[in-house]
């Protein structure tokens, strides 16, 4: 397995029917034009979602995957997550439906879910039923 295709099958793991990488075509070759689709966000303590990808374009697949992983494996601390959702395009993010909060775990070689505390809970305005575990988002693909 290729290391584009390794960082792929991560990524899919988390977010299958959204993940892909993507040329923009309109973009002339050079650093912006190859991207990682993904309906993941990222958030932290001071709250608010961030989409990943924004600044980790790349001049090829391969380096916008590389760009893309170094950003998530990146993400540290007790109130930083990944943030999957699913929401429509209308529909102001976060919107209403599931999230899945998660961090790589590099040990298990796998997504490990981060459990919300009440006061990300409160300062996102999210209930904690919406927060699914990680494991439950990959059965309801």
């Amino acid at each position: 397995m290729t290391r584009i295709e390794e960082i792929m099958e991560r990524l899919m793991r988390l977010d299958r029917p959204g993940t892909s990488i993507r040329m923009r075509d309109s973009f002339p070759p050079g650093p912006d034009r190859w991207l990682i689709s993904q309906s993941v966000y990222i958030t932290g303590p001071n709250g608010g979602y961030c989409p990943l990808g924004v600044h980790n374009s790349g001049s090829s697949p391969e380096e916008a995957a590389e760009k893309y992983w170094a950003q998530i494996t990146s993400v540290q601390g007790p109130d930083s997550f990944l943030c999957r959702i699913t929401c429509k395009p209308d529909v102001f993010i976060p919107g209403n439906t599931p999230q899945v909060w998660v961090r790589w775990d590099q040990t298990i070689d796998d997504w490990k879910d981060v459990v919300p505390t009440a006061e990300i809970l409160k300062h996102l305005n999210i209930p904690a039923e919406r927060v699914v575990p990680y494991k439950q988002q990959r059965a309801d693909d």
